[in-house]
């Protein structure tokens, strides 16, 4: 089972259009893990984090991932903070997208998204 955990600190400014790649890890030699056949794109859109995974694994994956919202005032000061997560099975040879919603910080001035982990392995 691949574990990553990605430290990402998403600007407050809405529209934003930087994204971030997870580097691949390495498997045990001679054996192909997931840190191997499984990419993730992380791009920030008005509404949050948007996380692609690409599966070029020979097999399906079952993946859970997770992350802290937070929302900040006008002086970047944290007003409110959630964990959020989800699950989500990615077929072989296939991508599926996740986003990291920001919506619950809509009345506020920014937010931020950081601690995204995600770990995957084969669905049994």
């Amino acid at each position: 089972m691949g574990t990553k955990k990605l430290w990402v600190v998403v600007a407050s400014v809405v529209g934003l259009g930087a994204a971030f790649a997870a580097a691949p890890g390495s498997a045990r030699a001679g054996e192909a893990g997931v840190d191997d056949c499984l990419g993730i794109l992380q791009t920030v859109q008005d509404g949050g984090l948007s996380m692609d995974l690409n599966n070029s694994c020979d097999r399906s994956l079952t993946c859970a991932l997770s992350w802290t919202l937070k929302c900040e005032d006008a002086k970047g000061n944290v007003t409110a903070s959630s964990r959020q997560s989800t699950r989500v099975t990615i077929a072989r040879a296939d991508s599926k997208t996740v986003l990291g919603s920001a919506d619950a910080c809509k009345t506020a001035a920014g937010w931020s998204i950081d601690s995204v982990t995600w770990s995957c392995g084969a669905v049994k």
